[in-house]
């Protein structure tokens, strides 16, 4: 087991190169060989065994042209591996936009939801403004109507009390009429009997002057 910088070191070439050659190889399977499985880390220094050191002599010692080859395959599979993450990364963002989309459009029927919300609210306010000034017109002409109502009231009671002042001088009327009724009676009755005492006199005082000096004497007429 020897560590990458001392195999480097050991074919004279930079830990740079082997580093880069590791990285090529580490994920990939050739012919069955996986060089991940003969690479082990400590730490942060990696070690390589035998089979590892001997693929990766045999990989450096192949011609240019393969070794083009293989880089230029690595340039196609990572640049095929970049687009399939790109088109990964586009996909998730049309997603994204899609999900954005939504949500405005969410957002907008919110915003109509309130503006419809608010203009039911203004009417519904300015209903109450309405109500409320008719309440207060209401309650201005039911004042009004209680004032007059005290108002009558109060002349309904002047009245009563007029017409009772009224039935009173009608009654006292009527009392001191029977009362002259009754004295005129009286009078009438002694009018009556005075006359009839009068008569009576005159009767007597006529027999008397018609009668002799002998029966005025007796009393006999």
């Amino acid at each position: 087991m020897i560590s990458i910088r001392e195999y480097a070191k050991a074919h004279g070439v930079s830990y740079e190169a082997i580093r880069s050659q590791v990285a090529r190889y580490m994920d990939r399977e050739v012919d069955g060989f996986r060089l991940s499985d003969h690479i082990n880390k400590v730490g942060r220094t990696q070690y390589i065994d035998d089979e590892g050191a001997a693929f990766l002599d045999e990989r450096r010692s192949r011609s240019p042209i393969v070794v083009q080859q293989e880089e230029r395959d690595e340039t196609i599979e990572r640049l095929r591996t970049r687009v399939d993450e790109l088109q990964a990364r586009l996909i998730t963002a049309q997603d994204e936009y899609r999900v954005l989309l939504s949500e405005k459009h969410a957002i907008e029927m919110r915003e109509q939801a309130l503006i419809s919300d608010r203009q039911m609210i203004d009417s519904i306010r300015a209903n109450a403004a309405q109500a409320a000034a008719r309440a207060e017109e209401a309650e201005a002409a039911r004042g009004k109507a209680e004032e007059e109502a005290a108002k009558a009231q109060e002349e309904a009671g002047q009245l009563r009390a007029s017409s009772e002042q009224q039935e009173k001088a009608v009654r006292d009327a009527k009392e001191e009429a029977d009362r002259l009724r009754e004295e005129a009676e009286l009078l009438r009755t002694e009018v009556t009997e005075a006359e009839k005492a009068a008569a009576e006199a005159k009767d007597r005082a006529d027999r008397m002057e018609s009668a002799g000096l002998l029966a005025r004497i007796f009393r006999s007429w």
